[in-house]
């Protein structure tokens, strides 16, 4: 027989949502994403209607994994090179950057040297040049991957001759810390920076057409993002929350201590919420 004990702890949260926030999308273009392009596509309308309820001034651009080709972290699709909230038409026209995205694109996937290309300014990424005027100085950062591979961000330093060389040597892919220098260095200590991955999670038998997405999910891990399946059917609320966290608006928490959901109690803004299983109306555990 044990003679048990718990201890009580408290933690609060505060929500500090965004005036204005940068968006960048890097969507895998590889030829075995078309029916996820589709997913985002139709979900696209979840995700901006979350993001205009918070009422921030945003940017929305897109770009591949694909670093093989001179338009690696460029922002692609139809002028305007991002959209606004001002842009006429932004739904059709960031359904129209996915379909620029397509599937003909390298299948050694490297969205974390895409983002960062993009979002640096020269020598080492666009910002300055290509992506000229997407990052605001002032404005909130939330980085968005969509991929069914693991990120293969190598530097150069494998030959490139198998993909599965992505996974047999990636002690010689580039350190994701590495990646979380970078981009925490875009931002200052008041503004927020978010990672947020739809990816293959880290149980592979749970999604048997993507590969875990490891690294992706250390990102996630380093800025406080969403991660999502990618095998998940309900794109239209990953897409919502998605939205929600882009703009500061939190909707899960990492706790410190393991708890006993029977004694967890939620209260926000000092009012008591109810447990609900299902997250329809109140938190689950």
């Amino acid at each position: 027989e044990y003679q048990l004990s718990g201890t009580e702890h408290t933690e609060v949260y505060f929500l500090d949502p965004s005036t204005a926030v940068d968006i960048l999308f890097v969507v895998d273009n590889s030829p075995s994403m078309k029916q996820e392009h589709d997913l985002v596509k139709d979900a696209f309308a979840d995700f901006i209607f979350e993001v205009n309820e918070s009422d921030s001034d945003w940017h929305i651009g897109v770009t591949t994994t694909d670093m093989e080709t001179e338009s690696g972290g460029v922002l692609l699709g139809p002028e305007p090179l991002f959209i606004t909230p001002e842009t006429e038409n932004y739904e059709g026209l960031f359904i129209a950057k996915i379909n620029t995205v397509g599937t003909q694109g390298s299948g050694w996937e490297q969205g974390l040297q895409a983002a960062k290309t993009a979002l640096l300014d020269g020598p080492v990424g666009l910002a300055d040049s290509a992506n000229a005027g997407f990052l605001r100085e002032d404005a909130d950062l939330a980085i968005v991957v969509v991929s069914d591979e693991n990120d293969c961000s190598d530097g150069g330093s494998l030959p490139h001759e198998a993909q599965q060389e992505c996974y047999w040597m990636h002690d010689e892919l580039v350190p994701t810390n590495q990646f979380v220098n970078a981009f925490s260095s875009l931002k200052r200590d008041d503004q927020s920076t978010t990672f947020s991955a739809v990816v293959g999670p880290p149980n592979a038998e749970e999604c048997e057409n993507a590969t875990p997405g490891h690294r992706y999910l250390a990102m996630v891990a380093e800025f406080d993002g969403l991660q999502a399946d990618i095998c998940e059917e309900d794109y239209g609320r990953v897409m919502a929350d998605l939205g929600l966290v882009a703009t500061g608006v939190q909707t899960f928490f990492v706790l410190q201590w393991n708890a006993d959901p029977e004694t967890i109690e939620v209260r926000v803004d000092g009012a008591d919420v109810p447990g609900d299983p299902e997250e329809q109306d109140g938190w689950s555990y």
